[in-house]
């Protein structure tokens, strides 16, 4: 319990006290989000610009292609036994 100056317990200065912490904490909450919400998106659009890139090299060079079929024309998952 809050006590004043005097020393007398005082319950409705206590009160005051704790919602006053109770918001500054859920601002600091709120804002702590926004900017864990702003690293994230600079995240994911870094992200999303490395793969255009890679993807736009790997047309560029054929690269791709080399990626999804196998040298044999078997499908990989069938050549490497594997069940689908």
């Amino acid at each position: 319990m809050y006590r004043n100056s005097e020393g007398y317990a005082s319950p409705t200065e206590g009160a005051a006290y704790a919602h006053i912490a109770q918001e500054e904490r859920e601002k600091r909450r709120q804002h702590e989000a926004a900017q864990r919400k702003e690293q994230q998106s600079i995240q994911r659009a870094k992200q999303r610009a490395e793969t255009m890139a890679r993807l736009k090299q790997l047309d560029e060079t054929g690269g791709w292609k080399l990626a999804w079929t196998a040298p044999t024309g078997i499908p990989r998952h069938k050549k490497e036994g594997f069940r689908v």
